[in-house]
C-alpha cells in the first residue's frame, strides 16, 4: 500500500471518528429539541440534514487543512 493511500485512510478514519463523536450527543440534543417543539417528520428531516451538512463541511475543511499542513511539514523535513 502506498503512503498516499495510508494517509488517505488515516484522514478518513480521523474525520469519521470525530464526526461520530460530535454527532451522537448533538443528535440527542436536536432530537430532544425537535420533540419539545413538536416538529413534523419533514421539519426534522430538513433541519437535521441542513445542520449536519453545514457542520460536516466545516469539520472537513479543518481536518483537511490539518492533514495538508502535516503533509507539507513532512515534505519540508524530507528535503
Amino acid at each position: 500500500m502506498t503512503n498516499d493511500k495510508r494517509n488517505a485512510i488515516k484522514e478518513a478514519l480521523v474525520d469519521t471518528s470525530i464526526g461520530t463523536m460530535i454527532s451522537i450527543p448533538l443528535n440527542f440534543f436536536l432530537a430532544s429539541m425537535a420533540i419539545t417543539l413538536a416538529w413534523s417528520a419533514t421539519e426534522i428531516t430538513f433541519y437535521f440534514t441542513a445542520f449536519f451538512f453545514v457542520l460536516a463541511v466545516i469539520r472537513k475543511v479543518y481536518i483537511r487543512l490539518h492533514f495538508a499542513r502535516k503533509q507539507s511539514d513532512e515534505i519540508k523535513n524530507n528535503t
